[in-house]
């Protein structure tokens, strides 16, 4: 691995979650089966665990945070209206994950995750010595570390002439079935 960097916090952080009993998220199924990545980089229990070669993994997903009871799900099983908060920082009171009920173990989980919270399109950190890897003389402190970009959400990408300007940020809706996980 000459010449390559790579962070080992989020190897870390995936054996703490393994430890405090997340699951894994990956996507197990022989190679000859189709692959669909599991929940990809969205999560630390599966590829999120790599974002940023190691150095910025993926918060828990939404599965992981109602598992560990991190956040408190507000069932929902008609019409209604919800201001959804900001999964990652709800204050006391706020509504952060919502739980529709599709059966006894399947249900959908609905969150709003802010990925890159002053919406600049870029990871921020405090970059000293100015390489763009975050390394052990720069300092994290006010890092957006649940931040993902995708092509389709990249604010420099143009597609098909249409300029994106979200950063990754918005509503996920999870399916959870419990009876395969």
């Amino acid at each position: 691995q000459d010449g390559y960097v790579y962070g080992s916090i989020g190897i870390y952080a995936y054996q703490v979650g393994l430890r405090l009993g997340m699951v894994p998220l990956f996507d197990t199924t022989p190679s000859s089966f189709p692959d669909s990545q599991g929940i990809g980089s969205f999560g630390l229990m599966s590829y999120g665990l790599y974002n940023a070669v190691g150095f910025v993994p993926a918060f828990p997903c939404a599965f992981h945070r109602y598992l560990m009871g991190w956040l408190d799900a507000v069932d929902v099983t008609a019409d209604a209206r919800v201001r959804l908060a900001d999964c990652n920082t709800p204050a006391a009171g706020d509504t952060a994950l919502l739980r529709i009920p599709l059966g006894a173990r399947e249900y959908f989980l609905v969150v709003n995750r802010l990925h890159d919270a002053d919406l600049d399109g870029r990871f921020d950190f405090g970059d000293l010595n100015g390489d763009g890897i975050p390394a052990n003389e720069d300092t994290l402190r006010g890092a957006e570390f649940d931040f993902f970009l995708t092509a389709t959400t990249n604010p420099s990408e143009t597609i098909d002439g249409v300029r994106f300007t979200a950063t990754g940020s918005g509503v996920y809706v999870w399916h959870v079935d419990e009876r395969i996980i």
